[in-house]
């Protein structure tokens, strides 16, 4: 039998997960990649380094970054250029002060697409990095 038991402290599990939300927003959007690379684009630049400072402050919170590419190239290479994305992602979130232990890295190549079809912009929405943010509570 499982039972459920309320938060002691409603306001700090609120302000937990405004935070948490806050990191999620921050990493999730203009996080796409130029074709066939893993540089980061100036703009996720500054998200990196907006939530970095945010993840300075809650310890207990890590991350699981998710290199996507788009379906041109084998899948071969597709699934090596998105663990490059994902890595670029943790080594600027370390340069910015979260240590690495904080950070899993991981690769899905071209298999699970945002969005379907070969137009440009369909691409380069494909051609991203996803981020799972993690508490300590987590099962990873």
């Amino acid at each position: 039998q499982t039972t459920c038991t309320p938060p002691d402290d409603i306001d700090a599990l609120r302000n937990d997960l405004n935070i948490v939300a806050d990191i999620y927003a921050l990493l999730n959007v203009d996080n796409q990649f130029a074709i066939d690379s893993a540089e980061i684009n100036p703009k996720y630049m500054g998200h990196l380094a907006e939530a970095a400072y945010i993840l300075r402050d809650h310890p207990a919170l890590s991350l699981v970054v998710t290199g996507h590419a788009d379906v041109t190239g084998t899948p071969e290479h597709n699934k090596k250029l998105a663990q490059e994305r994902a890595e670029q992602v943790k080594r600027y979130l370390s340069v910015f002060g979260v240590t690495s232990d904080r950070v899993q890295t991981k690769s899905v190549g071209d298999t699970l697409p945002l969005y379907e079809g070969q137009t440009p912009a369909v691409r380069l929405t494909n051609r991203r990095v996803s981020i799972e943010v993690l508490s300590a509570n987590s099962d990873s």
